[in-house]
């Protein structure tokens, strides 16, 4: 079993992840908090994403977006600091964040995060994995988002299973994430509620 450890905006940057490493030596994998990837990446980004401040750790950088130029172009700012892969946070239940359609927002219109998709995985030459939740209001088209994610080549999906409007309230839907195991044709990790 592997343990990843998942961002939260303004709390998990590089001194967090640094003390993590120090004294929890097995967490294999760290993301960023997400990158706006509309916009340029400021100085406490790029010092967030520097490998001098994350030395002899793991990290990919999640954008925050649902317009795959956006992505693409985000990706080209990474190179130069080393990083290949990113991961899309289709999870987020901010409403600041959901009001745009971004995060958990896009959950809500299955054939646009198709077409986000089918553009993004059209471009991208580097691999993009995806972090959702099971639906916006309800999980009634969590099946659907599955037959859609298992349509990319996605490199891994981490599902966080509850729906937008519990936040991170309400106990996590074990039996969507079952489903996401047993159906999806993608690599599948688990997020949420691990104490």
């Amino acid at each position: 079993m592997k343990f990843f450890l998942a961002p939260m905006q303004g709390l998990t940057g590089y001194t967090v992840r640094n003390a993590f490493h120090h004294h929890f030596d097995y967490i294999d994998k760290y993301y960023t908090p997400f990158i706006p990837a509309a916009k340029r990446m400021n100085t406490k980004i790029k010092i967030d994403i520097d490998p001098i401040n994350n030395d002899g750790i793991t990290l990919i950088p999640q954008a925050m977006s649902i317009v795959a130029d956006e992505v693409i172009d985000l990706h080209r700012q990474l190179v130069p600091y080393g990083y290949d892969e990113i991961n899309v946070n289709l999870g987020c239940p901010s409403c600041t964040v959901v009001s745009k359609k971004r995060g958990s927002g896009i959950l809500a219109y299955p054939d646009m995060l198709d077409s986000f998709l089918d553009e993004l995985y059209t471009k991208a030459d580097f691999p993009v994995s995806i972090k959702t939740r099971v639906g916006f209001n309800d999980d009634e088209l969590w099946p659907r988002l599955i037959e859609i994610y298992s349509k990319y080549p996605i490199s891994e999906l981490t599902v966080h299973p509850r729906v937008q409007k519990d936040f991170y309230k309400n106990i996590p839907n074990l039996e969507a994430f079952g489903e996401a195991l047993a159906i999806s044709k993608n690599p599948v990790c688990y997020n949420g509620d691990i104490f």
